[in-house]
């Protein structure tokens, strides 16, 4: 998923869309929503009451939803488990205004990340085109908001050289944290793309190997294990079976596995219009 800027006949859009890939091209997928400038200024205006309904988890409805447009919403919502920010077309039926297909709904942790992103989206637009982000200040880190194009190029030419070896550091010795005598919890990059891996590991002739049982979490990923941490420690401590969303195709499952209760980040996939899991992915006990 990316958020991009573009410009057609002449006006600004800011183009938040899943991706997928095809014979070595990346392709834009049907999943996204290309907002006018004007749009994205009134999301970005609404951030600060979007992340009040992630945190109280209204359950009015109503108290999550909020027009971009006559014909364009953001809500945040409930799915699988998961609070997700979606964005996204509507349309009036019986005098009530209902979600249609084309749109896109943001994990806590992509949500998280496009709300970082909007200094970017700030920098990228055209000579005259405006983004106000005095809304979204309080959530940015400190210094963020009134950098500009100039000061970002300058600094990745200064820095471009010290980033790749920091990039081959992080690849070649990823920072380890052991979770039991043969799991461990690490970080690393691969092709520039931060990861968190979590993987079941064995000795042989003296060395530490990585098997087979595990997986690796993007950032956005991450983020969103990480923001629904609370409610999976609280299922799992009263040993109630639960499922939670982290990605399209990946969870966080609370089940019991031979009498243990246990956490299972998986892979999932689809046969039948029913989703099952994975080889890939690992179980964790308390």
């Amino acid at each position: 998923r990316k958020v991009q800027v573009s410009e057609w006949n002449g006006k600004p859009f800011v183009n938040v869309r899943e991706y997928y890939v095809k014979n070595d091209q990346e392709l834009p997928g049907r999943k996204g929503m290309n907002l006018p400038l004007s749009q994205f200024q009134e999301l970005c205006r609404l951030v600060p009451a979007i992340e009040e309904a992630l945190e109280t988890k209204d359950s009015d409805e109503e108290k999550r939803r909020w027009m971009l447009s006559s014909r364009r919403r953001v809500a945040v919502r409930e799915y699988g488990g998961a609070w997700l920010v979606d964005i996204r077309e509507v349309y009036e039926k019986n005098g009530e205004m209902l979600r249609a297909k084309k749109g896109i709904s943001l994990p806590v942790g992509q949500w998280k990340d496009l709300v970082l992103r909007t200094v970017d989206v700030a920098n990228a637009l055209p000579p005259g085109s405006n983004l106000d982000l005095k809304d979204v200040a309080k959530f940015l880190p400190s210094g963020s908001v009134g950098e500009t194009v100039e000061t970002k190029k300058v600094e990745a030419g200064e820095t471009n050289n010290a980033k790749t070896k920091n990039t081959e550091t992080k690849e070649s010795a990823p920072t380890e944290w052991q979770l039991s005598r043969n799991r461990i919890v690490s970080f690393s990059s691969y092709n520039g793309v931060r990861l968190v891996n979590i993987r079941e590991t064995y000795e042989k002739d003296g060395k530490k190997m990585f098997g087979k049982k595990g997986i690796s979490l993007t950032e956005s990923q991450w983020d969103s294990l990480v923001s629904q941490l609370k409610d999976i420690d609280e299922k799992f401590r009263n040993s109630e079976p639960s499922k939670f969303t982290i990605s399209a195709k990946r969870r966080v499952i609370i089940r019991e596995y031979q009498n243990t209760m246990m956490v299972d980040i998986r892979e999932m996939y689809f046969r039948d219009s029913k989703e099952l899991p994975g080889s890939k992915g690992i179980l964790l006990p308390e």
